[in-house]
Order: structure tokens, then sequence, then C-alpha cells
């Protein structure tokens, strides 16, 4: 999840952040994919545990060796536990998706998150206030809202896999989304990217696991085969654990809104996927929706970059 203040972009050496920029596209656009194929074979709760806990471990023996050389730096355990909460409401919502939203459709449902990062991001923050007099700011909240609807219509419902349910779920989903991008920013983005990460993936995956534990089935994974852990494992370590230092990566070298307006692609790769792999195909209006989501968030991003100047001045004063 991406931190809505920009970042300096600019960096003297651009391969690197680019690559990762485009590498992460594509990690995140997997995610969809990995989790509706799944769905077919486990239960919600036994994926996200076993997910998380492999993405948890790429990096546990890093921050661990970090924080025993830079004792300072151990208030992130508790400073994460807010994130990480909100974190695990997201990701059981994430999780239980697949179950009733196609994977195209939840690329792009979860590319909504970003109208409540700004919004919840006003609320916590003084100097983005600034958004609400901008014209833009309210034309890529209604067009993102729009399309949303447009892309849940009842006729959409009727004729596909997508239910109420799921339409619930991937709004409360994007609101959890959208909130943890603010309270990372609040609470952990002092530290290192590997380590608050680090932090808050453990702390959520030790909860999923819980969880598994009381409502999964988690005997079921004595029915696959080894191709299908080796998926299953591979999942979480590219959709989790890599992914987000993609991310990181991308943001530190390009800034935010760069990253974050590429990154909004990332959908369209999903849905080819989604078409060669599981052959998930999206109506006219659905992809109407769809576009209309990634255009207001396009807007969004824009609002943000005229107001830089004004938010600047305002952390100055």
């Amino acid at each position: 999840m991406l931190n809505i203040r920009s970042a300096s972009s600019g960096s003297s050496k651009p391969a690197k952040p680019i690559i990762a920029l485009i590498a992460g596209i594509f990690c995140y656009a997997s995610v969809p994919l990995f989790l509706r194929f799944f769905s077919r074979h486990l239960d919600a709760w036994t994926v996200n545990s076993v997910r998380y806990s492999c993405g948890a471990l790429v990096w546990f023996f890093f921050w661990i060796k970090m924080l025993k050389n830079n004792p300072e730096l151990r208030s992130v355990l508790y400073m994460a536990l807010i994130p990480s909460l909100v974190n695990i409401c997201g990701q059981i919502c994430w999780a239980m998706l697949p179950y009733y939203v196609e994977a195209p459709l939840m690329a792009f449902g979860a590319r909504t998150s970003f109208v409540f990062t700004v919004i919840f991001s006003m609320f916590l923050f003084r100097d983005e206030r600034v958004l609400a007099r901008k014209f833009l700011f309210w034309s890529g909240v209604v067009i993102c809202l729009i399309g949303f609807i447009t892309m849940y219509k009842p006729q959409n419902m009727m004729t596909s896999k997508t239910s109420f349910t799921g339409m619930m779920l991937t709004f409360i989903t994007a609101i959890f989304w959208g909130l943890y991008a603010v309270i990372v920013k609040r609470y952990v983005i002092r530290y290192p990217p590997v380590l608050a990460f680090g932090v808050i993936s453990l702390y959520t995956a030790l909860c999923l696991d819980f969880l598994a534990v009381i409502f999964g089935k988690l005997y079921m994974l004595g029915n696959m085969d080894a191709v299908k852990i080796t998926l299953l494992i591979g999942s979480g370590i590219i959709g989790i654990a890599i992914a987000h230092v993609l991310s990181y990566t991308a943001i530190a070298g390009l800034g935010t809104i760069v990253t974050t307006g590429v990154s909004l692609t990332g959908p369209f790769v999903t849905s080819l996927g989604g078409y060669i792999l599981l052959g998930e195909v999206l109506s006219l209006s659905q992809w109407l929706g769809g576009i209309m989501i990634i255009s207001g968030a396009l807007l969004l991003l824009l609002a943000r970059f005229q107001s830089s100047r004004e938010i600047a001045q305002i952390d100055i004063e």
C-alpha cells in the first residue's frame, strides 16, 4: 500500500526504480489470479494463513538483525500495532473476495481504495485538506464511485459470478486498504520500509494463523499436490514480500505520484491474465466501470500533483 505524500523523484539512476515499478505491477497483478485459482481448492482462512506466513518469513531475519544493530528502532514493535490491525481486517476481506468476485473485478475494485486514502488523509493531516478546494478532486471521487456502481450494477451481478456480497466485500476492502495507507504514514513512515513492513507482516501473519486454526480447514493442505503447494507458497512470496519492496523501491526513485499513476495499469494486466488463465471475461459495462475507476484515480493523482506546492507551503509554515 502506497503512502500518499510524494517522495522526491528524479533519481540519478532511474533504471532500478523503473524496473522495480514494472516488476511490482506484475507482482500485484498476479495476486487476484492466484487467489481465484486457490479458491477452487482451499478456504479463505487457510489460503490467508499460508500466503501471509510465507511472505512474512522472507524479511524476518533481515529486520530482526536490523533491530539488534539499531536498538533505537525498537519502538516500531508497538508503533506497528495499529497499522497491523487495519491490515488484518483488510486482508481478511481481500482473501474472501475471490469466492464471490472474478479476478479482474477484484483488481479494478481494489483501486477504489485510492479514494479512501485521499479522504482519510484529509481527515488526519491538515496539509492534505487543500485538496477539498480542488474541482479535480471531487470529480475524481465522483467518477470513481460511479465507476464502482457501474461495475457492480444488478445486470452484471446476474450475468456473472459476482454477487451483492462480493460488491460489499470489495467496498469494505477498499476502505481498509485506503485507511491502511494513511495509518502507515502516520505511525511507521519514519522507519526503514523493510523493518516497518516486516513487523506489520509478522503481526498480520500470526493473527491470520490463529484465525485459520479456528475457522480454516488446514487439513485440506494434505490434499494438495507439490505443484499447488509450491504455487501457494510462491504467491505469498511474490504478492506480499517481493511486491511491497518493489513498490518502496519505485517510490524512492520515481515518487509516489508517478509510481501510483503507472501502477493503475495493474488491473488491465490482471484482466489479460484472467482471460488467458481462468477464462474470466468482463462484460462491456464492467469494462466501462473499471475504466471509470482508473480515470477517477488519475484525476485524484492530478489534483494531488497540482496541490503539491500549496501543501509544501503549509509544511513550511
